[in-house]
C-alpha cells in the first residue's frame, strides 16, 4: 500500500511541476489575449515569412521603376517582427532551426533591400518600368 502511495504523490508532484511550467511558459498579448510563448514563436515565424516574399516583390518593383517608393511600412513592421522573435526564447529544435533559417533570409533580403534602395535612388537601378 505505501508503495501505491508514493507512486499517486510521486505522480501528482510531476503533474504540479508541469502545470507551474505551463504556466511559467505563459506570454500575455497587448490585446490581453494569452498564449504560450511556443505558440508566439511559431505564430511570429509565420508572419515574418510571407512578409519577407512580400518586401521581396516590393523591392523588385520598386527597383523596376513600378512603384514610386520604396515599402517602408513593411520594412519597418517586419524589422519590429524579427526583433520580437530575437527577444523570444526558442526551446525546441524546430524553432530554433525556423528561426535560423528565417533570420538568415532575413539578413541577406536585407541587405540586397538597402542595395536595391540606393541604386535606385542614385540612378543605377533597372530602367524605369514603362508599364506596357
Amino acid at each position: 500500500m505505501a508503495k501505491d502511495d508514493d507512486d499517486y504523490f510521486r505522480k501528482r508532484r510531476r503533474e504540479q511541476e508541469e502545470e507551474e511550467a505551463r504556466e511559467a511558459n505563459k506570454v500575455v498579448r497587448a490585446d490581453g489575449t494569452v498564449t504560450t510563448a511556443e505558440n508566439e514563436v511559431m505564430e511570429l515565424l509565420s508572419q515574418a515569412e510571407p512578409l519577407i516574399e512580400f518586401l521581396n516583390t516590393r523591392y523588385r518593383l520598386y527597383a523596376g521603376g513600378a512603384e514610386k517608393r520604396p515599402p517602408t511600412e513593411k520594412r519597418t513592421q517586419l524589422d519590429s517582427l524579427m526583433t520580437r522573435l530575437q527577444n523570444i526564447n526558442k526551446n525546441t529544435a524546430n524553432q530554433k532551426f525556423r528561426y535560423n533559417v528565417l533570420i538568415q533570409s532575413y539578413l541577406t533580403n536585407r541587405d540586397r533591400w538597402d542595395r536595391l534602395a540606393r541604386d535606385s535612388e542614385i540612378g543605377k537601378g533597372k530602367k524605369p518600368f514603362s508599364g506596357k
